[in-house]
This record gives structure tokens, sequence and C-alpha cells, in this order.
């Protein structure tokens, strides 16, 4: 059986985009993904970068991200572990005490934690406690919205 071909909602740039709007220093996660794919001797799929910088919005449910990027929902969690977060964890095992989680729920704070270069800096004393309620709060600010409605207000928010 042919393999389905990868056709997102959304392109690699769109998804940026948002990223950008959500205070994700875009080209610091470009040299953070080329700097590990050069250590490790691998590449991240389109579709991986996309679910990363999808988590690092702090907007999407993991089902969101599956959907978005056409991914099983059932299989996005173990498929993220496999193509992203062991390569982030293998990444940061020198500097990290304790042993973080780099899920889709969790990236943006673990990162944030980790390497703070990656996001524009707010000034703000209390940006950790508003990047851990953050999808909470977006969960319920979107009920009732299709994913879809979701990123397009967002990407026309971004412009």
């Amino acid at each position: 059986m042919p393999r389905k071909e990868f056709n997102p909602l959304f392109s690699i740039d769109e998804v940026k985009q948002l990223a950008i709007h959500q205070n994700v220093n875009v080209s610091e996660v470009d040299n953070l993904l080329d700097e590990m794919e050069k250590i490790y001797i691998f590449s991240f799929s389109e579709k991986s970068k996309m679910m990363i910088y999808l988590a690092m919005t702090g907007l999407f449910t993991e089902t969101d991200v599956a959907k978005i990027t056409q991914h099983n929902p059932r299989d996005i969690k173990p498929n993220f572990s496999k193509q992203v977060s062991e390569h982030f964890k293998n990444h940061y095992s020198d500097i990290q005490s304790d042993k973080k989680v780099f899920g889709i729920a969790s990236l943006r704070r673990t990162l944030f934690s980790l390497h703070p270069k990656c996001f524009y800096q707010n000034n703000d004393d209390d940006s950790i406690k508003i990047l851990h309620n953050r999808i909470e709060e977006n969960l319920k600010a979107g009920e009732g919205l299709k994913v879809e409605e979701n990123i397009h207000d967002s990407h026309n928010l971004a412009n």
C-alpha cells in the first residue's frame, strides 16, 4: 500500500508565523534544530518541525496537532516521543538535573526553562506561570471553535 502523502492543513511558513505571534523566536529554534541535526546526524521531517512549532505556541492539544498535521490521533503521542522528544532529551541531558518532559503539551514550558533564547522576552517575572497555564486558558477560550478557525484567526492577527 503506498504511503499517504503529507499534505497538512497549513504550510510550515504559516505555522512559523503563528509561533512568532506567540513570542517564539523562530530563527533561534531553527538554529537549535539545525544544531541538533548536525550533532546527532539526522533530519527532522517537515511534519516533525510543524509539530514542534505547533507545540511551542502553547495553543493546541495533541488532538489539534494531529489534525493539523494529518496524523493519526492515537499515534501522535508515541510518534512525537520517538521523532522529537528523544532528540530533545539527548540534547539537554547534560544540563538538566531533573528529567524534563518534551511532550506536545509541555515542550513550550520545558524549552522556556532550558533555552530561554527560543522565546522573545517580555520582561515579565510571571512568564513561567503564564506559560504553565496557557494551554488550559486557550482551551477554555477556544471551546466550540474548530482547529481551522483557531489557526486562521491567530494567523490573521500575526499579519
